[in-house]
């Protein structure tokens, strides 16, 4: 099963079954989804910066600091801003996705 997709916008996607994170592009981040063990599916999106720390997370560039701060392996990805209604779709497909359960409810802090 997949733990993670990550969502560009140009419409492309690749998952943790396509690459390790490590390998992946860096730039044009929309949207990320990360299997949830609670509610399915989490949606990471509308951020700055987003870091892989055995799951995808996103922040301003504060957190990002913190984050680049601490010892290990690292890798960052940059968000970009698009016309809202690609946006609406980007999103609208990461929630429909069929590679990862259902979402049955919305974390804290989930900006949908």
């Amino acid at each position: 099963m997949i733990d993670w997709k990550v969502y560009y916008g140009d419409g492309s996607t690749i998952s943790s079954n396509d690459s390790e994170a490590e390998d992946i592009p860096s730039r044009n981040v929309i949207c990320i989804v990360n299997k949830h063990e609670d509610v399915g599916r989490q949606i990471v999106t509308r951020h700055d910066y987003f870091w892989f720390d055995g799951f995808w997370t996103g922040g301003d560039i504060f957190g990002l600091f913190d984050y680049l701060l601490c010892p290990g392996w690292r890798k960052v990805l940059f968000g970009r801003t698009i016309k809202t209604d690609q946006y609406d779709q980007i999103v609208k497909r990461a929630l429909k996705d069929p590679d990862f359960p259902v979402k049955s409810a919305n974390l804290p802090g989930e900006n949908l």
